[in-house]
Parts: C-alpha cells; structure tokens; sequence
C-alpha cells in the first residue's frame, strides 16, 4: 500500500547538534534502507524544511548538509509534497510533542529501538490477503484511496458472472460492489470498471433467447428452427440445401436481441456502484485474451482513460498498480473476505511492463458496451 513521512524542524536539530558523527550516518543509513528504498514509501512535506535546515552551522553540519542534498534531488520531488496532513510517519525531535496520531520516530528510537525496523515493516506492508480480515482490507483501501483521483478495477470475467447466473456468486459480487461504491462515494474519486466477452457469453444469451422466446422475435426463432431441419433433413436425404443465407439473418438477429437482454442485465448488475457513479467499460470480444489478469489500478493524479498513456503515469509515479488473485469479488455473502484472495502491489518495474501492455494492446480494441452505473429513478 502506499504511506507518507515528513520531517520537522526539531528532527534536523538533533541530527545537527544533539549526536555524533557515528550516529548521524547511522541514522541517515536507517531513512535509507527503511525509506528510501522503499517503492510504497513517499515524502510528503514541504520542500522549505530542506532550504531552512541546510547550511546551518553545527556539530554535523556537513553530513547533513550532503544528506539533505542528495535526499532532496532524489526523494523530495513528488506528488504527495505539502500533504502533512495525510502523513503517516513523522520524523520528529527527540523532546518534540506530536499530537497528531502517526508513528513518530526520532533519534533516539532509531539508535536504542532494535525493533523499530521490524515495526515499521509490519505498519507499512506492501500487500493484503484474506487472512487479515475485512478490517484489514477498509484500513488499506482507505489509505490508497486518501491519495487518490481516479481508480480503474479490471476483472474480465463479470459479464460471464452475469451470463452463468448463479445466485451465490452474483451475492458475492452485489456484496463486493456495494463495499467498492462505499469506500468510494464521499471521495472526489473518478472511477471505471473494465470487463470483456467472449463468444461463450454470446451464445449462453443467444440459448436464452431461443429458449425464453420474447414476443419480438419469435418469428425469426420459429423460423430458424424450420430452416434447420429443413437442413438436416436435407443432410439426410443428400439433397441440397440454399438458406444458409435465412439461417445467418435469423441467428443474428437472435444474436443482436441476446445482446440486448446482456447489455440489460450488466446495467442491473453493476447498480451498486451508482452512488460512486462508475463507468462500465465492456470491452469486445477481441480483448479478452489481454484481459486475463485482475487488477486495480490506482492513479495519484486525474486520468482520461480516452487521451492519457498508462505507461506515462508509471514513469511519472502517479500510478500504483495491484493484483487480486482469484476476482474482485471480495467479500462473500456473509460480508466477510472470500478465501484465497490476495492484493499485492506490483513493483514500479513489473508495473512499468503491464502499462506499456494494456497502452498497445488493451487500449486499441473497441467496446461492446460503455454505461455509469445508475440507479433508475422510481416514478413518483
């Protein structure tokens, strides 16, 4: 997941003045390996700290003037700067009251504290799975969606979901979209849902049309059946057979009516998200292959899925990219986690490779369906 530190005045005041040059190259070693190098770990204070702090005469003077230099050119520059509010970790002054409630590490702790390294790992995992639980899964949604401007969930398999009718998977999923729209309604967050089909989904709304046979177009169901046995009773008698022609009007008319009744029952099924306003983005039949991973995309910036590059907001840092094992029906119908799910965040590399992916290959084919999940208004 994602979170934040800063440092105050008092924090550098210390390193300056109140240790040795021994524990000041420990400590800086320790932002390093603890901070620094962490993917999921941000600076988000201002850029003035470093002005204030550097060239200032002391004990330590010059080692944290070469810190503050080269932590400046390479972990200031950000998109979570001046966002103190939203830190999660504050590196403060050993006698320095904190009242705000983060983590709060200063000199001291990070030269008596054996376990603090330990500790922060388990506050700033990377990842959820099932076994933490729902609180868990909210807490981390949470601390992304705090930072975040739009939001992209991918799961390809939904329209088959809806095509398969099975109750308990489609309660899993009500449940699962009703606690996405939750976490989402009271965030200024642009959200979409990307799905795909395939000709499997097809043909289960073209049986159910043939077999529910709907007033308007029953003519042409009648008519198929006829023109079919005249087929195979033609196969039969080896005598030739020229409506091939008819049979490929009626079954595509089946096709376009089975098409409706789908495109009816997506609307139904993502309205859940309505309150969040979510685009349904259904992608056609040639995109299912790209779509077989689960993911959700989290953007720190706002993102036009029609005129922006996937690729460009992982090069920019504006985008952390998860993947959910097993589907995004998380929750189950009691409202607990389903097993064997996990959320795991991409590094920037691997990230950086499924961008370039969905920017050349995803990205290009066309949509079956494109709606905002809507509740329809009832008539007074």
């Amino acid at each position: 997941m994602i979170y934040t530190y800063y440092f105050t005045n008092k924090f550098f005041e210390d390193m300056r003045n109140n240790i040795n040059d021994l524990q000041i190259l420990n400590i800086i070693d320790f932002i390093k390996i603890n901070f620094q190098s962490k993917e999921n770990l941000h600076y988000c204070g201002s850029e003035e700290i470093f002005e204030k702090n550097f060239g200032v005469n002391g004990n330590n003077s010059q080692i944290l003037d070469h810190f503050i230099n080269n932590f400046f050119s390479v972990s200031a520059v950000s998109n979570f700067l001046c966002k103190e509010n939203k830190a999660d970790i504050i590196f403060c002054g050993n006698s320095e009251e904190i009242k705000k409630n983060t983590i709060k590490i200063n000199c001291n702790k990070i030269l008596n504290d054996e376990s603090l390294n330990d500790k922060i790992e388990k506050k700033t995992e990377d990842d959820w799975t099932n076994d933490n639980g729902k609180e868990d899964l909210n807490k981390k949604f949470n601390q992304l969606l705090k930072f975040s401007k739009s939001i992209i969930f991918v799961d390809r398999h939904v329209p088959a979901c809806v095509a398969d009718n099975i109750a308990i998977q489609l309660e899993q999923w009500r449940v699962s979209l009703e606690f996405y729209n939750s976490l989402m309604k009271y965030n200024k967050i642009n959200s979409i849902f990307i799905n795909g089909i395939n000709q499997k989904i097809i043909e289960k709304y073209k049986n159910k049309i043939k077999f529910q046979k709907p007033a308007e177009i029953s003519e042409f169901i009648e008519k198929l059946e006829i023109l079919k046995k005249f087929q195979s009773d033609a196969k039969k008698n080896k005598k030739p057979f020229n409506k091939y022609i008819e049979i490929e009007n009626c079954e595509k008319k089946i096709e376009n009516k089975g098409e409706e009744f789908l495109k009816r029952d997506l609307k139904e099924f993502f309205k859940p998200l309505n309150e969040s306003k979510t685009r349904i983005m259904i992608k056609n039949k040639d995109a299912w292959r790209e779509l077989h991973d689960r993911y959700i995309f989290f953007f720190f910036e706002e993102f036009d899925i029609e005129r922006d590059t996937f690729e460009e907001f992982v090069r920019d840092k504006n985008l952390n990219l998860f993947e959910v094992s097993e589907g995004l029906n998380i929750l189950d119908t009691k409202k607990k986690t389903t097993s064997n799910r996990k959320i795991i965040r991409q590094k920037n590399r691997i990230s950086a490779q499924i961008a370039k992916k969905w920017d050349k290959k995803v990205n290009k084919y066309s949509h079956f369906y494109k709606f905002t999940a809507i509740t329809d208004k009832k008539a007074s």
